[in-house]
């Protein structure tokens, strides 16, 4: 049997203290065997020798050689236990009531009531749905809490969010137990502060009453229109300042993932509040299109799902090309029996009835043996004209000779051709009948005077009538 042993000094012999001992196989000459055992030091701090002593066995040589050399070792004081606990918990100006997800602040203190130093270790923030504390409770957040002496404190203190769900709660705080504490079971703090959390007031946003201005669901290619619509804040808290995005789908669902055209600010709107919106958009390519807009959700919506109008239809078609038409839409003469080689007056009145300004042209007025009036037929006299904008009229008058020889006549007005005019088959005017008379013979007449000139004396007036 060898024995292990604990000594005063460094001699080991058998009758010092027996730690622990085990048997030994028996042994061929010159053969060893090496052990080893799982001792406890002494409970007295101290210096100290330990070693081994083997027993006499039968027959042995030499017993005076059966102990081993001492070997020095160190037993220390056992070290003084920390104790930490958790104290003075409170929250921000002590308020006890939040909204679901509300941020609210919490205050504890950090003691080391033990003997000895205390590590760094964490203070774990506790949520509970009962009144006692537990390292199991859910944790809503962590803080450092640096090495303590003994007899020391840490003020702390962190931001959480309160629970989701509505609710009685408690809050409270445990701190991890550190090496060497003495007690555990004093680290969290219970009860704690009873809170309540609520469903927040929540805001609603709804987009109604979209409209195209003056109605008009029919637009070319190009086109600039203006949309409005009213944005609606139906729940029962206040909306933060938000955009309006105004859409253009191939449907009649109006999503937010449609086509934006342009966008409006929306100022922030208290529960039961509305604000009319507009925005100037332009229309697309050919074909058939909804408008509608969709409001950008806010911070803490109830629902966004609500948050788009439903869809107006509209049509947009390509844009016709654009030319002038010039056409005369009056004619009108001063008289209607003229002596040959006399003058008289034409009115008329030219007019752009084409969709594009014209250029500058010249008016003809014509004479013609028969009704039809054509750029062919004698011009009696010309007008010029500058350019003429779309629907645009302009009224001239021009005195002009009529012809020389007798008979009837047809007097009309035609307009030169502009640059890209659409139609030219109707630049001529009706025409107006005149008739190109003789001029009446002049008569001579002889009255007398009716003034004295003496006697045997008659005075007489010549008159050409």
């Amino acid at each position: 049997t060898i024995s292990y042993k604990l000594s005063t000094d460094p001699s080991i012999t058998t009758r010092d203290n027996t730690l622990a001992s085990e048997s030994v196989y028996a042994l061929d000459a010159r053969r060893n065997l090496r052990t080893n055992e799982y001792v406890y030091v002494p409970s007295v701090a101290g210096t100290y020798w330990l070693g081994a002593c083997v027993k006499v066995v039968s027959s042995e040589s030499n017993t005076r050689n059966n102990c081993s050399q001492g070997k020095q070792v160190t037993v220390k004081a056992k070290p003084k236990p920390p104790d930490l606990v958790v104290s003075n918990l409170s929250l921000r100006d002590n308020k006890t009531r939040f909204k679901t997800g509300e941020r609210f602040r919490i205050y504890a203190t950090v003691k080391n009531q033990g003997s000895g130093n205390a590590s760094s270790t964490t203070l774990e923030y506790k949520l509970s749905t009962d009144r006692d504390i537990r390292t199991s409770d859910t944790t809503l957040d962590t803080d450092y809490v640096s090495d303590l002496d003994a007899n020391r404190t840490g003020n702390e203190n962190q931001s959480v969010s309160a629970p989701s769900r509505t609710g009685t709660y408690w809050v409270s705080a445990c701190v991890r137990s550190v090496s060497n504490e003495s007690s555990t079971s004093n680290n969290c703090l219970s009860p704690g502060i009873q809170i309540t959390v609520e469903q927040p007031r929540q805001p609603d946003l709804i987009v109604s009453n979209l409209s195209i201005r003056d109605n008009k669901t029919e637009h070319y290619e190009g086109d600039g229109f203006r949309i409005e619509a009213t944005v609606k804040n139906q729940g029962t808290g206040t909306a933060d300042s938000t955009k309006l995005y105004y859409k253009l789908s191939t449907n009649s669902i109006i999503d937010t993932n449609d086509k934006q055209l342009e966008d409006d600010t929306v100022n922030a709107l208290y529960a039961g509040s509305s604000a009319n919106e507009s925005g100037y958009v332009y229309a697309p390519s050919a074909g058939t299109y909804w408008i509608g807009a969709c409001v950008n959700a806010v911070s803490n919506e109830s629902n966004t799902s609500n948050n788009c109008s439903p869809g107006k239809q509209i049509r947009v078609i390509k844009r016709p090309e654009l030319h002038p038409d010039m056409v005369v839409t009056f004619v009108k003469v001063n008289q209607t029996e003229i002596p040959k080689g006399g003058y008289f007056t034409v009115d008329t009145t030219v007019k752009n009835q084409g969709n594009a300004n014209s250029t500058s042209t010249t008016a003809y007025y014509k004479v013609s043996s028969d009704q039809t009036i054509t750029m062919s037929d004698q011009t009696l006299d010309t007008d010029g004209m500058g350019g003429q904008g779309i629907g645009a009229t302009k009224s001239m008058s021009e005195s002009m000779k009529a012809p020389t020889s007798v008979g009837r006549y047809w007097v009309g007005v035609c307009v030169q051709q502009v640059k890209k005019e659409i139609a030219t088959n109707n630049n001529c005017s009706t025409s107006v009948e005149i008739k190109v008379i003789e001029p009446p013979t002049p008569k001579m007449v002889v009255t007398p005077s009716s003034q004295n000139c003496g006697l045997g004396c008659s005075k007489y007036h010549s008159l050409f009538q």
